[in-house]
């Protein structure tokens, strides 16, 4: 608090004003008429009662208006914590609530999260709402899910805020808000507002905020938004008679006294090790005990402990990806590599990348794969069309690049399983593609496929494209990216070649991300051992999962199960009838603890909790007033009882 705020509190100090006046004040003393006085000669003697403290309810209450006082006058430098919502002259508004549910939310704020604060800020903010005003809520956890649609019941969208419980997810408010802008698009209100509930630490290097058009951004618990200490475990794998621990903290300092142990089952240490100091990220190595069920611990007194376990698993080995690229159409002019191989060798360092010269006929020629390119072929053959969807069965993922030789396939080559038409080369007039379809995929990197500097592109069948996945379009609409879910694994197809004389798409950072996400999908639908939170598994017939925390909803998109865990740790899959073991480990991004700036819009800048937070000024006055009303009743009727006394 202010100086200010201590100098007005301070008048409670008057309070010692009443009871020195109680204890100075005498009262005569009352007489009592005793019959056998009155032979006794009378010698009248001035009797006062000694002075004390009397009126005892009195001089509580006459000190309880003085605190009063002194709240009141102190009262325009603190406002009550209670959150509501501001109106335009006393309107209904629509308003969507951003919870945050991510790991970062799990930090302790004064003994409490993080997430618990938000959670209660919610009820507040619910509880100030009326009749006619519509409201939503979002889980801002990857993958956002909108947990209440735009309602006019408050009872529904209060149970789901108690329903929510905290979760190790990282947190995607580039995707809350496209279910906010999506949420309020449609509305009648004038008067709207996005009401965030996050501590805004999602990766993305402090960057403002995104915004809504006519929209108000609020971010009302300025509390929740502070850089804190973290340290996790990324990573704990066995590799024979060692464990290969990864550990990273966010402020370098924090690794001087880390301490990275082996832990048994009953929780006595088996080996310890001290990191070297490190920036910000480290790998330890140590010796590995014999026995099961060996857990990775740091000794890190941070604000999260709930990142700083970790199970020790086997290490995976790496799936190959395969890529069939003519280097004489997808290679720069000075030569080397095609331009596919390089991308995906700089976004997976150290993973094997398998180029072939051509498709194989025979599909144990593929096994083993987690992904495939095929770069604009003239179609499969019946042989080849078998190895294909014997790969993608098995869990691989396949990205078909098309251009002008998918136009002029011979008789008998079809793109079957893929697509069921033939495809068709044609001239294009279109730049690029339509950057709002890939807020979800690439984001940022959308920008990269805007201007393309294509004269012609592949136009898929009326019929493909109603049974695809549209993951993006061009600026006609058309579809440029889709997908397809065959057996355990998924199919893209794109519709531009990578050759760099057909377009600038090889070249773009656009297509780095379209190569991240699916490559990032063929080792999810491999069976990966391990991912990261925000990730998911997708099996065409996983039967149940059960996480630390209990059984795993499963849902069905596009013909398979996606598993999307919501803690670390340890995940069972029943895949046919068999348990299999997955492991979920920490995001890295979560480690970023800055805060994202708030954006100054022409609807208003995203506001602090002065906008929403009641002045407690009426509420203490009304104490008051309550107060001097029932100590002038107490002073009557106190008179009053002392008429009464008639002195002899």
């Amino acid at each position: 608090m202010t100086f200010a705020t201590w100098l007005a509190l301070s008048i409670t100090a008057l309070g010692v004003l009443p009871l020195v006046a109680h204890r100075l004040r005498r009262r005569h003393a009352r007489e009592v008429h005793f019959a056998a006085t009155s032979l006794i000669a009378r010698s009248p003697i001035d009797t006062r009662q000694r002075a004390k403290v009397d009126d005892r309810l009195l001089l509580a209450l006459r000190l309880l208006i003085v605190a009063l006082v002194a709240i009141l006058g102190a009262s325009p430098f603190v406002s009550c914590s209670r959150l509501t919502v501001s109106r335009t002259a006393g309107a209904s508004v629509a308003v969507v609530l951003i919870v945050d549910d991510s790991m970062s939310m799990r930090a302790r704020v004064n003994g409490e999260t993080r997430f618990e604060k938000a959670k209660a800020g919610a009820r507040e903010i619910l509880g100030a709402m009326r009749e006619g005003d519509a409201v939503s809520v979002i889980a801002v956890g990857a993958p956002p899910r909108m947990l209440v649609s735009t309602t006019g019941s408050l009872a529904s969208a209060m149970s789901a805020i108690d329903g929510m419980s905290a979760s190790d997810r990282p947190t995607d408010l580039e995707g809350a808000f496209s279910l906010a802008r999506a949420a309020l698009a449609q509305l009648p209100h004038g008067d709207k507002k996005v009401i965030v509930l996050s501590d805004l630490s999602d990766g993305h290097d402090g960057a403002p905020l995104p915004t809504i058009e006519g929209v108000a951004v609020i971010v009302p618990m300025p509390e929740l938004v502070r850089t804190v200490d973290d340290c996790a475990v990324l990573s704990a794998h066995r590799r024979g008679t060692q464990a290969v621990v990864e550990v990273a903290c966010n402020k370098p300092s924090l690794g001087a006294k880390l301490v990275v142990s082996l832990v048994a089952a009953n929780g006595s240490k088996l080996a310890e090790s001290t990191p070297p100091p490190f920036q910000e990220h480290t790998v330890v190595t140590l010796d590995l005990p014999a026995g099961e069920n060996v857990k990775v611990r740091i000794d890190s007194n941070d604000a999260v402990p709930e990142d700083n376990e970790l199970p020790l698993v086997a290490a995976g080995v790496p799936k190959p990806i395969a890529l069939v690229v003519d280097p004489a159409t997808a290679s720069v002019e000075t030569g080397g590599a095609t331009v596919v191989e390089q991308a995906l060798r700089a976004l997976h360092p150290g993973e094997p990348i398998k180029p072939l010269a051509t498709l194989p006929d025979d599909e144990r020629d593929l096994e083993g794969q987690s992904g495939l390119v095929i770069d604009d072929p003239q179609g499969f053959t019946p042989e080849q069309r078998r190895a294909v969807k014997a790969m993608l069965d098995r869990g691989s993922a396949l990205l078909l690049l098309l251009g002008p030789r998918a136009g002029a396939a011979p008789i008998g080559a079809t793109f079957e399983p893929i697509l069921q038409q033939q495809p068709r080369w044609m001239l294009s007039s279109v730049k690029g593609i339509d950057e709002p379809s890939a807020d979800g995929l690439l984001g940022e990197a959308a920008s990269g496929l805007v201007d393309l500097n294509a004269k012609n592109r592949a136009v898929i069948g009326y019929e493909d494209a109603k049974s695809m996945t549209v993951l993006l379009r061009w600026n006609d609409k058309e579809p440029f990216l889709l997908k397809r879910t065959i057996g355990r694994g998924e199919a893209w197809v794109l519709t531009l070649p990578a050759a760099v004389d057909a377009s600038d798409l090889a070249l773009s950072t656009g297509f780095l991300g379209v190569l991240a996400a699916w490559s990032e999908a063929a080792h999810q639908s491999s069976g990966a051992t391990s991912l990261e939170m925000g990730q998911s598994w997708s099996y065409a017939n996983v039967r149940s999962v059960e996480s630390p925390s209990g059984k795993v909803d499963i849902k069905r998109e596009a013909g398979a199960y996606r598993v999307t865990p919501s803690v670390i740790g340890v995940h069972t899959l029943t895949i046919d009838g068999k348990a299999e073991t997955r492991l979920a480990t920490v995001s890295r991004a979560e480690l970023d603890m800055r805060p994202r700036a708030l954006p100054a819009t022409k609807e208003g800048s995203a506001s602090s909790a002065r906008q929403v937070r009641v002045d407690a000024s009426p509420y203490i006055a009304l104490l008051l007033l309550l107060g001097l009303l029932v100590e002038n009743v107490a002073l009557l009727l106190r008179r009053r009882a002392d008429a009464t006394v008639q002195p002899t």
